[in-house]
């Protein structure tokens, strides 16, 4: 596989990760999908804003996260 081919696949792949949260009335769970790892806490962050608009809650802090699968879009 030349470098082309290995730069084509990664931009092909998606992270999916289950992350769990707790939030102003408890605590909650969801599956996050990403272009990329999160390698910073802006990461987290994004992902922590994209939790409080999809689930309608306030106050979420993400207690932890794990990698399920990566996926290959065709």
């Amino acid at each position: 596989m030349n470098a082309l081919d290995k730069l084509k696949l990664q931009s092909q792949l998606r992270y999916v990760y289950f992350i769990s949260y707790a939030h102003e009335s408890g605590f909650g769970n969801s599956e996050v999908r990403l272009f990329g790892k999160p390698k910073a806490l802006r990461d987290l962050n994004e992902i922590r804003e994209f939790i409080i608009e999809e689930m309608k809650v306030k106050e979420v802090v993400i207690l932890n996260y794990q990698l399920l699968r990566v996926e290959i879009e065709k």
